[in-house]
């Protein structure tokens, strides 16, 4: 049945549990007319596989009976958040897949695809995380068909007649372009960059790190890509011939990602078939098949470290800004992969220059994201901690030695206090 937007909202129910597609093909057409209809969101609880900075609406707004279900806690939803209308889950994705797709319940899912194909085919583009998996459990499935969505060979697709009520839309795509590099973020990139080699396959993510890094891999060779989420700047080492995949034991000469987030360029080199596959979280961050890829490398950046070796990826200040996500998921496997890495790369200071980002210990009520023994290396602009193996004292000292200048007496006169055994002295 093809609907006007305006007329989903006399669907949703008080008591109704709604999906809601996140990242670039969020269905904006269809949320707009929710939001200007708001007492249909009334008793309603949204789930939405919510990206920072790319998806902004907060759908616990809309009503003050309504709900949201959400992975990361964002300045968006801040206010609902701390109003009790969210319920933050802190899964790993691997779990978080699990739950979505297999122990959750949905009346209602709402999600954007491609125009059918001459075999009746939508394709969902951009994304292979939940979605699909997420439907097959919806009781009831509302589509926007928006022509931008690519048709990309490599992403899986929805029949047009599974499909309860189509929208025809129109719009850009939700986009998030490169972040600028500067000097610290430059040296930061090449010294992650000098953990690459080549034939490596490599994971990483979305903002300012993960830009820097792979901007500095240009000159490398055969790099392979197993990663949770795709920018541009993965189509911009395809085309410079420095990701072929032409190395990896699995997936030989594709990338493999879960969801695309980027600008119309590569929305389009999708579109036109570039080698990239699209793979639910039960394969992108599946520890087995991670395992199968020899020299695996997983690059992450962090908020903050302390001299333990353990990881803060969610909290500043003691506040929420962010979620568990796939990071642990990706530091395990590396860790256990033949051959393999796990880089947690962070500023050394934050950005009023004053603050280091090195910690003698993570603070009372911050929670750790990865613990200490995982931990395997931190880069810093200032260099290379690497962890493993290392005692604590030894930890500590490598870490120290690529904190910020001039943080560095305080944190080595800290640790004398903090260090195991300290007491016996």
């Amino acid at each position: 049945m093809i609907n006007r937007a305006e007329a989903i909202p006399a669907l949703l129910k008080s008591g109704m549990s709604v999906f809601v597609q996140g990242g670039a093909t969020e269905p904006s057409s269809i949320l707009d007319a929710i939001a200007a209809a708001p007492e249909s969101a009334s008793g309603v609880t949204f789930t939405q596989p919510n990206v920072p900075g790319v998806n902004r609406r907060d759908l616990a707004a809309l009503h003050p009976d309504a709900r949201v279900v959400a992975m990361f806690a964002t300045r968006d939803i801040d206010v609902s958040l701390h109003a009790g209308k969210v319920r933050l889950l802190p899964f790993h994705y691997s779990d978080l897949h699990g739950y979505l797709s297999g122990r959750a319940r949905f009346d209602l899912a709402i999600v954007q695809v491609s125009p059918p194909d001459a075999h009746g085919r939508c394709s969902f583009g951009v994304a292979g995380d939940m979605v699909p998996d997420v439907l097959a459990r919806a009781a009831s499935i509302v589509a926007e068909i928006n022509p931008r969505v690519p048709f990309s060979p490599g992403a899986p697709w929805l029949a047009y007649d599974r499909i309860g009520h189509v929208v025809e839309a129109d719009h850009s795509l939700l986009e998030s372009g490169n972040p600028p590099v500067d000097d610290t973020l430059a040296a930061l990139g090449r010294n992650v960059a000098a953990l690459v080699s080549d034939g490596d396959t490599i994971e990483f993510g979305l903002g300012g790190t993960p830009n820097a890094v792979l901007a500095a891999l240009r000159g490398k060779r055969d790099i392979g890509v197993h990663t949770g989420l795709a920018t541009d700047s993965l189509i911009d080492l395809i085309e410079a011939g420095v990701v072929t995949n032409a190395r990896k034991p699995i997936d030989t000469g594709k990338s493999v990602t879960g969801l695309a987030i980027g600008t119309r360029r590569l929305y389009d080199a999708l579109g036109a078939g570039a080698p990239v596959d699209f793979r639910p979280v039960s394969y992108t961050h599946d520890r087995a098949t991670i395992a199968r890829l020899d020299r695996f490398v997983a690059i992450n950046s962090v908020i903050e470290v302390d001299l333990f070796g353990q990881a803060n990826a969610e909290m500043i200040g003691g506040r929420q800004v962010s979620g568990t996500g796939g990071l642990l998921d990706f530091v395990e496997a590396a860790r256990r992969a033949p051959h393999g890495r796990s880089i947690l790369a962070l500023q050394a200071a934050a950005s009023d220059g004053k603050t280091s980002r090195i910690v003698p210990a993570l603070a009372a009520g911050t929670v750790v994201t990865v613990p200490r023994a995982e931990a395997d290396y931190v880069v810093t602009e200032n260099g290379v901690a690497e962890l493993r193996d290392k005692s604590v004292d030894e930890r500590a000292e490598a870490l120290i030695a690529i904190a910020a200048p001039f943080a560095r007496a305080e944190l080595a006169e800290a640790w004398r206090k903090l260090r195991p055994g300290r007491a016996a002295r």
